[in-house]
């Protein structure tokens, strides 16, 4: 989640979590800072992690994560499309 202030200035956020690996089931914890471009995101939109997804298939490279925006409430305001 981030703040609208967050979605309205170029900041970078820490996000952490736990990925399973589908095939062993093994959990590990990765944390990577993500930068939130200087035009803001919507909220349900995609920003990519370059090279952070999955492993490729036959020892390939990695792919690229994809994360989904969502709003944190604030305790003022609301956002309905494009308006605060």
């Amino acid at each position: 989640m981030v703040t609208l202030y967050e979605v309205s200035k170029a900041t970078t956020q820490r996000i952490s979590f736990t990925k399973v690996d589908p095939l062993s089931g093994k959990e590990s914890s990765h944390a990577y800072n993500v930068r939130i471009p200087p035009s803001g995101v919507r909220e349900s939109q995609r920003l990519r992690v370059t090279g952070q997804g999955g492993a490729g298939v036959g020892g390939g490279p990695a792919g690229d994560l994809f994360l989904r925006v969502h709003y944190a409430k604030h305790p003022e305001f609301r956002v309905k499309g494009s308006d605060l």
